[in-house]
Protein backbone atom coordinates (compact mmCIF):
# COMPACT_ATOMS: atom_id res chain seq x y z
CA UNK A 1 0.00 0.00 0.00
CA UNK A 2 3.00 2.80 0.98
CA UNK A 3 4.57 1.89 -2.82
CA UNK A 4 1.15 2.39 -4.55
CA UNK A 5 0.54 5.39 -2.75
CA UNK A 6 3.76 6.51 -3.62
CA UNK A 7 3.47 5.45 -7.24
CA UNK A 8 -0.53 7.23 -7.61
CA UNK A 9 1.21 10.45 -7.07
CA UNK A 10 1.43 10.36 -11.18
CA UNK A 11 -1.93 11.70 -12.74
CA UNK A 12 -1.75 8.76 -15.45
CA UNK A 13 -1.17 6.06 -12.98
CA UNK A 14 -4.64 7.04 -11.46
CA UNK A 15 -6.00 7.21 -14.64
CA UNK A 16 -5.23 3.73 -15.90
CA UNK A 17 -6.04 2.45 -12.63
CA UNK A 18 -9.51 3.98 -12.20
CA UNK A 19 -10.39 2.70 -15.77
CA UNK A 20 -9.38 -0.66 -14.36
CA UNK A 21 -10.81 -0.18 -11.31
CA UNK A 22 -14.55 0.63 -12.89
CA UNK A 23 -14.43 -1.22 -16.22
CA UNK A 24 -12.34 -3.96 -15.92
CA UNK A 25 -11.38 -6.60 -17.95
CA UNK A 26 -9.74 -4.41 -20.57
CA UNK A 27 -6.79 -5.27 -22.72
CA UNK A 28 -4.26 -2.51 -23.25
CA UNK A 29 -5.03 -1.70 -26.80
CA UNK A 30 -8.68 -1.29 -25.12
CA UNK A 31 -6.47 1.13 -21.97
CA UNK A 32 -4.60 2.79 -24.37
CA UNK A 33 -7.32 4.08 -26.63
CA UNK A 34 -9.78 4.89 -23.47
CA UNK A 35 -7.35 6.86 -22.04
CA UNK A 36 -5.68 8.37 -24.80
CA UNK A 37 -2.06 7.37 -23.16
CA UNK A 38 0.53 6.00 -25.72
CA UNK A 39 1.22 1.60 -25.87
CA UNK A 40 4.35 2.59 -24.47
CA UNK A 41 3.09 4.71 -21.46
CA UNK A 42 0.03 1.86 -20.95
CA UNK A 43 2.69 -0.81 -21.05
CA UNK A 44 5.07 0.52 -18.35
CA UNK A 45 1.93 1.60 -15.88
CA UNK A 46 0.46 -1.78 -16.44
CA UNK A 47 3.69 -4.03 -15.90
CA UNK A 48 4.25 -1.98 -12.29
CA UNK A 49 1.09 -2.21 -11.07
CA UNK A 50 1.41 -6.29 -11.65
CA UNK A 51 4.77 -5.83 -9.97
CA UNK A 52 2.72 -4.20 -6.80
CA UNK A 53 0.07 -6.79 -6.82
CA UNK A 54 -2.30 -4.41 -7.89
CA UNK A 55 -4.02 -5.27 -10.94
CA UNK A 56 -3.54 -8.74 -12.79
CA UNK A 57 -3.63 -10.82 -15.94
CA UNK A 58 -6.98 -12.49 -16.98
CA UNK A 59 -6.42 -14.62 -19.58
CA UNK A 60 -6.43 -14.03 -23.47
CA UNK A 61 -9.42 -12.46 -25.47
CA UNK A 62 -9.92 -13.93 -29.10
CA UNK A 63 -7.26 -12.71 -31.87
CA UNK A 64 -8.36 -10.95 -35.20
CA UNK A 65 -5.55 -9.59 -36.77
CA UNK A 66 -2.50 -10.79 -34.81
CA UNK A 67 -2.04 -12.25 -31.53
CA UNK A 68 -4.51 -12.52 -29.05
CA UNK A 69 -5.10 -9.82 -26.29
CA UNK A 70 -3.89 -10.08 -22.43
CA UNK A 71 -7.11 -8.66 -20.65
CA UNK A 72 -6.07 -6.99 -17.50
CA UNK A 73 -8.39 -6.51 -13.99
CA UNK A 74 -8.37 -5.86 -10.30
CA UNK A 75 -6.76 -7.94 -7.89
CA UNK A 76 -8.81 -8.55 -5.13
CA UNK A 77 -6.26 -9.41 -3.13
CA UNK A 78 -4.45 -6.18 -3.94
CA UNK A 79 -5.85 -4.89 -0.57
CA UNK A 80 -8.55 -4.85 2.16
CA UNK A 81 -11.43 -2.87 3.52
CA UNK A 82 -12.62 -3.30 6.92
CA UNK A 83 -16.15 -1.52 7.32
CA UNK A 84 -17.87 -1.71 11.03
CA UNK A 85 -21.67 -0.75 10.96
CA UNK A 86 -22.84 0.34 13.73
CA UNK A 87 -26.53 -0.59 14.27
CA UNK A 88 -28.80 0.26 17.70
CA UNK A 89 -28.53 -3.15 18.76
CA UNK A 90 -25.50 -4.46 16.87
CA UNK A 91 -22.19 -4.27 15.43
CA UNK A 92 -22.02 -5.94 12.32
CA UNK A 93 -18.04 -6.25 11.04
CA UNK A 94 -17.39 -6.71 7.08
CA UNK A 95 -14.11 -7.57 5.55
CA UNK A 96 -14.17 -6.52 1.58
CA UNK A 97 -11.51 -7.13 -1.00
CA UNK A 98 -10.19 -4.63 -3.28
CA UNK A 99 -13.23 -6.37 -5.82
CA UNK A 100 -15.59 -4.82 -3.24
CA UNK A 101 -16.53 -8.42 -2.63
CA UNK A 102 -17.17 -9.68 0.80
CA UNK A 103 -14.72 -11.97 2.18
CA UNK A 104 -16.24 -12.39 6.00
CA UNK A 105 -19.34 -11.25 7.87
CA UNK A 106 -20.06 -11.45 11.75
CA UNK A 107 -22.50 -9.65 13.77
CA UNK A 108 -22.33 -9.22 17.41
CA UNK A 109 -25.21 -8.10 19.97
CA UNK A 110 -24.14 -4.60 21.52
CA UNK A 111 -26.14 -1.16 22.56
CA UNK A 112 -25.68 2.08 21.69
CA UNK A 113 -24.17 2.86 24.73
CA UNK A 114 -21.37 0.05 25.19
CA UNK A 115 -19.74 0.88 21.64
CA UNK A 116 -16.21 2.05 22.26
CA UNK A 117 -13.21 2.04 20.15
CA UNK A 118 -11.75 -0.87 22.48
CA UNK A 119 -14.65 -3.02 21.31
CA UNK A 120 -14.12 -2.38 17.87
CA UNK A 121 -10.87 -3.16 17.87
CA UNK A 122 -11.29 -6.57 19.49
CA UNK A 123 -13.64 -7.13 16.66
CA UNK A 124 -11.02 -6.20 14.35
CA UNK A 125 -8.23 -7.96 15.65
CA UNK A 126 -10.18 -11.28 16.73
CA UNK A 127 -12.01 -11.40 13.12
CA UNK A 128 -9.13 -9.90 10.71
CA UNK A 129 -6.52 -12.42 9.83
CA UNK A 130 -3.14 -10.23 10.29
CA UNK A 131 -1.92 -10.68 6.53
CA UNK A 132 -5.14 -9.09 5.71
CA UNK A 133 -4.68 -6.33 8.49
CA UNK A 134 -1.22 -5.79 6.98
CA UNK A 135 -3.11 -5.19 3.56
CA UNK A 136 -5.81 -3.04 4.77
CA UNK A 137 -6.76 -0.03 3.06
CA UNK A 138 -8.64 1.64 5.88
CA UNK A 139 -11.40 0.93 8.33
CA UNK A 140 -14.76 2.57 7.54
CA UNK A 141 -17.01 3.16 10.18
CA UNK A 142 -20.53 3.33 9.08
CA UNK A 143 -23.40 5.27 11.39
CA UNK A 144 -27.07 3.84 11.52
CA UNK A 145 -27.74 4.58 14.49
CA UNK A 146 -30.29 7.49 13.83
CA UNK A 147 -30.33 11.39 14.75
CA UNK A 148 -31.02 10.51 18.57
CA UNK A 149 -27.45 8.35 19.24
CA UNK A 150 -25.19 11.00 20.98
CA UNK A 151 -21.93 9.53 19.49
CA UNK A 152 -18.79 11.59 18.22
CA UNK A 153 -16.75 10.08 15.16
CA UNK A 154 -13.66 11.19 16.39
CA UNK A 155 -13.89 9.55 19.59
CA UNK A 156 -13.63 6.31 17.18
CA UNK A 157 -12.01 7.68 14.23
CA UNK A 158 -8.73 8.47 16.24
CA UNK A 159 -7.88 5.93 18.67
CA UNK A 160 -8.17 3.07 15.91
CA UNK A 161 -6.31 5.31 13.47
CA UNK A 162 -3.46 5.28 16.04
CA UNK A 163 -3.58 1.75 16.72
CA UNK A 164 -3.73 -0.03 13.88
CA UNK A 165 -1.84 2.71 11.52
CA UNK A 166 -3.88 3.12 9.02
CA UNK A 167 -6.51 5.60 7.67
CA UNK A 168 -10.28 5.48 9.53
CA UNK A 169 -13.13 7.55 8.72
CA UNK A 170 -17.08 7.76 9.83
CA UNK A 171 -20.01 8.26 7.20
CA UNK A 172 -23.68 8.16 7.70
CA UNK A 173 -24.33 4.19 6.50
CA UNK A 174 -27.60 5.74 3.75
CA UNK A 175 -24.45 7.60 1.81
CA UNK A 176 -22.52 4.44 1.48
CA UNK A 177 -25.58 2.39 0.55
CA UNK A 178 -26.67 4.87 -1.98
CA UNK A 179 -23.13 5.14 -3.71
CA UNK A 180 -22.66 0.74 -3.92
CA UNK A 181 -26.65 1.07 -5.39
CA UNK A 182 -25.22 4.13 -7.99
CA UNK A 183 -22.08 2.51 -8.92
CA UNK A 184 -24.49 -0.57 -9.82
CA UNK A 185 -25.36 1.27 -13.13
CA UNK A 186 -22.38 2.90 -13.79
CA UNK A 187 -22.56 1.30 -16.98
CA UNK A 188 -25.14 3.72 -17.87
CA UNK A 189 -22.87 6.44 -17.86
CA UNK A 190 -25.27 7.77 -15.18
CA UNK A 191 -24.20 11.39 -13.81
CA UNK A 192 -26.82 12.16 -10.62
CA UNK A 193 -28.74 9.42 -8.74
CA UNK A 194 -31.21 9.41 -6.04
CA UNK A 195 -31.41 6.95 -3.81
CA UNK A 196 -34.21 6.73 -1.69
CA UNK A 197 -34.58 4.74 1.96
CA UNK A 198 -37.85 3.08 2.50
CA UNK A 199 -38.34 2.25 6.45
CA UNK A 200 -40.67 3.91 9.00
CA UNK A 201 -39.52 7.14 7.23
CA UNK A 202 -38.21 8.30 4.30
CA UNK A 203 -34.58 9.64 3.85
CA UNK A 204 -32.29 10.22 0.76
CA UNK A 205 -28.92 10.56 -0.54
CA UNK A 206 -27.36 12.28 -3.58
CA UNK A 207 -24.48 10.48 -5.66
CA UNK A 208 -23.17 13.11 -8.12
CA UNK A 209 -20.89 11.72 -10.97
CA UNK A 210 -21.14 8.44 -9.95
CA UNK A 211 -18.75 8.17 -7.40
CA UNK A 212 -18.59 10.74 -4.06
CA UNK A 213 -21.54 13.78 -3.79
CA UNK A 214 -21.38 16.39 -1.85
CA UNK A 215 -23.44 14.36 0.90
CA UNK A 216 -20.25 12.10 1.26
CA UNK A 217 -16.75 14.29 1.10
CA UNK A 218 -15.35 13.78 4.47
CA UNK A 219 -18.07 15.85 5.79
CA UNK A 220 -19.61 14.40 9.16
CA UNK A 221 -22.77 12.17 8.74
CA UNK A 222 -25.82 13.40 7.61
CA UNK A 223 -29.65 12.84 7.85
CA UNK A 224 -31.50 11.90 5.14
CA UNK A 225 -33.09 15.13 4.35
CA UNK A 226 -36.76 15.55 4.79
CA UNK A 227 -38.62 17.39 1.64
CA UNK A 228 -41.62 19.49 1.96
CA UNK A 229 -44.78 18.76 -0.33
CA UNK A 230 -48.59 19.13 -0.30
CA UNK A 231 -51.16 16.42 -0.23
CA UNK A 232 -54.15 16.37 -1.76
CA UNK A 233 -55.91 18.37 -0.53
CA UNK A 234 -53.23 21.39 0.02
CA UNK A 235 -52.29 21.10 3.39
CA UNK A 236 -48.17 20.84 4.02
CA UNK A 237 -46.66 17.11 4.53
CA UNK A 238 -43.25 15.67 4.58
CA UNK A 239 -41.40 13.36 2.08
CA UNK A 240 -41.27 11.00 5.26
CA UNK A 241 -45.35 11.02 6.16
CA UNK A 242 -45.65 10.49 2.18
CA UNK A 243 -43.90 7.60 1.50
CA UNK A 244 -42.59 6.21 4.83
CA UNK A 245 -44.32 3.14 6.42
CA UNK A 246 -45.60 5.06 8.97
CA UNK A 247 -48.26 6.47 6.42
CA UNK A 248 -49.13 2.33 6.48
CA UNK A 249 -49.28 2.28 10.24
CA UNK A 250 -51.37 5.72 10.74
CA UNK A 251 -53.61 3.47 7.90
CA UNK A 252 -53.88 0.87 9.73
CA UNK A 253 -54.22 2.34 13.07
CA UNK A 254 -57.16 4.28 11.26
CA UNK A 255 -59.09 1.65 9.51
CA UNK A 256 -58.31 -0.96 12.02
CA UNK A 257 -56.58 -1.25 15.37
CA UNK A 258 -58.45 1.35 16.86
CA UNK A 259 -61.96 -0.60 15.95
CA UNK A 260 -62.62 -3.76 18.37
CA UNK A 261 -63.84 -7.12 16.20
CA UNK A 262 -62.56 -5.71 13.05
CA UNK A 263 -60.37 -9.07 12.14
CA UNK A 264 -57.07 -8.41 9.72
CA UNK A 265 -55.47 -11.91 10.16
CA UNK A 266 -52.84 -11.96 13.14
CA UNK A 267 -53.03 -8.10 13.58
CA UNK A 268 -56.49 -8.22 15.27
CA UNK A 269 -55.94 -5.57 18.12
CA UNK A 270 -52.21 -5.94 17.85
CA UNK A 271 -50.80 -2.04 19.77
CA UNK A 272 -50.02 -0.05 17.28
CA UNK A 273 -46.59 -0.04 18.33
CA UNK A 274 -46.11 -3.82 18.03
CA UNK A 275 -47.13 -4.18 14.31
CA UNK A 276 -44.93 -5.41 12.19
CA UNK A 277 -44.96 -4.21 8.41
CA UNK A 278 -43.36 -7.33 7.50
CA UNK A 279 -46.74 -9.17 8.56
CA UNK A 280 -48.60 -6.85 6.46
CA UNK A 281 -46.94 -7.19 3.42
CA UNK A 282 -47.40 -10.66 3.94
CA UNK A 283 -50.78 -10.17 4.06
CA UNK A 284 -50.71 -8.54 0.96
CA UNK A 285 -49.09 -11.35 -0.98
CA UNK A 286 -51.60 -13.40 0.71
CA UNK A 287 -54.31 -11.45 -0.75
CA UNK A 288 -56.10 -9.88 1.52
CA UNK A 289 -58.55 -7.10 0.42
CA UNK A 290 -58.01 -4.96 3.25
CA UNK A 291 -54.38 -4.93 2.92
CA UNK A 292 -54.26 -4.08 -0.62
CA UNK A 293 -56.57 -1.32 -0.07
CA UNK A 294 -54.48 0.09 2.35
CA UNK A 295 -51.42 -1.03 -0.15
CA UNK A 296 -53.31 0.63 -3.10
CA UNK A 297 -53.20 4.41 -1.50
CA UNK A 298 -49.62 3.27 0.01
CA UNK A 299 -48.27 3.18 -3.94
CA UNK A 300 -50.08 5.90 -5.00
CA UNK A 301 -48.15 8.41 -2.66
CA UNK A 302 -45.07 6.51 -2.98
CA UNK A 303 -45.55 7.26 -6.66
CA UNK A 304 -46.06 10.60 -6.25
CA UNK A 305 -42.87 11.42 -3.94
CA UNK A 306 -40.59 9.74 -7.15
CA UNK A 307 -42.26 12.07 -9.38
CA UNK A 308 -41.45 15.30 -7.46
CA UNK A 309 -38.11 13.92 -6.24
CA UNK A 310 -36.97 14.11 -10.24
CA UNK A 311 -38.70 17.52 -10.46
CA UNK A 312 -37.05 18.76 -7.77
CA UNK A 313 -33.63 17.06 -8.44
CA UNK A 314 -33.73 16.06 -12.27
CA UNK A 315 -31.43 12.80 -11.44
CA UNK A 316 -30.55 10.16 -14.30
CA UNK A 317 -32.35 7.41 -12.15
CA UNK A 318 -33.88 7.43 -8.78
CA UNK A 319 -32.99 3.99 -7.25
CA UNK A 320 -35.46 2.62 -4.10
CA UNK A 321 -34.50 0.11 -1.24
CA UNK A 322 -34.77 -0.17 2.11
CA UNK A 323 -37.66 -2.79 2.16
CA UNK A 324 -37.52 -6.18 1.00
CA UNK A 325 -38.10 -6.84 -2.90
CA UNK A 326 -41.38 -9.09 -2.11
CA UNK A 327 -42.70 -5.99 -0.43
CA UNK A 328 -42.38 -3.80 -3.63
CA UNK A 329 -43.78 -6.53 -5.32
CA UNK A 330 -46.78 -6.50 -3.03
CA UNK A 331 -46.98 -2.44 -3.60
CA UNK A 332 -46.90 -2.54 -7.15
CA UNK A 333 -49.48 -5.33 -7.44
CA UNK A 334 -51.59 -3.65 -5.17
CA UNK A 335 -51.38 -0.45 -7.30
CA UNK A 336 -51.96 -2.24 -10.42
CA UNK A 337 -48.17 -0.64 -11.91
CA UNK A 338 -45.98 -2.40 -14.01
CA UNK A 339 -43.10 -0.77 -12.89
CA UNK A 340 -42.57 2.43 -11.12
CA UNK A 341 -41.76 4.77 -13.61
CA UNK A 342 -43.02 8.01 -13.39
CA UNK A 343 -44.78 9.52 -16.00
CA UNK A 344 -41.41 11.55 -16.88
CA UNK A 345 -37.80 10.80 -18.39
CA UNK A 346 -36.05 9.78 -14.68
CA UNK A 347 -35.41 5.80 -14.70
CA UNK A 348 -36.20 4.14 -11.24
CA UNK A 349 -34.83 0.85 -10.22
CA UNK A 350 -34.74 -1.21 -7.33
CA UNK A 351 -31.89 -1.59 -4.68
CA UNK A 352 -29.31 -5.12 -5.31
CA UNK A 353 -26.99 -5.40 -2.66
CA UNK A 354 -29.56 -5.70 -0.33
CA UNK A 355 -27.54 -5.72 3.58
CA UNK A 356 -24.57 -6.11 2.06
CA UNK A 357 -24.88 -2.52 0.28
CA UNK A 358 -23.31 -0.73 2.94
CA UNK A 359 -20.20 -2.21 3.02
CA UNK A 360 -19.52 -2.68 -0.70
CA UNK A 361 -19.97 1.45 -0.73
CA UNK A 362 -17.47 1.37 2.31
CA UNK A 363 -15.11 -0.48 0.03
CA UNK A 364 -16.10 1.73 -3.11
CA UNK A 365 -15.66 4.92 -1.29
CA UNK A 366 -12.28 3.93 0.23
CA UNK A 367 -10.68 2.52 -3.06
CA UNK A 368 -12.36 6.26 -5.20
CA UNK A 369 -9.94 7.86 -2.35
CA UNK A 370 -7.19 5.81 -2.65
CA UNK A 371 -7.02 6.11 -6.44
CA UNK A 372 -7.58 9.60 -6.71
CA UNK A 373 -4.53 10.18 -4.22
CA UNK A 374 -6.44 11.50 -0.87
CA UNK A 375 -4.93 8.32 1.25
Amino acid sequence: MFSLSSYLKRPAVRLVLQTIEKLGHLSRTQLSTITKLSPASITNISDRLISLGIIQEAGRGPSYLGRKPVYLETNPDAGYTIVLELCPCEIRFFLMDFCSNVRSHYTIPATADKFSPQLLSQLVRSHVPVAYLASCICICIADNLGPEAEIYPEDFTEPLALEFDIAVYYENSLNLVALAEALFHFSEDLSNVLYLKIGETVRMSLITDGTVSPFLAGRPPQIGKTIETNDADGCPVTLDDTAGLRYIRRQVAKQFLTQPGQALGNLDRVPLTQFSCQDFFRLAQAGNQDVLAILRLYGQQLLRVVYNMSCLYNPDAIIIGGISSSAIDSILLAAGIADLAPTCTTKVYLAHYGEASVAKGGAKYSISRLLSGEM
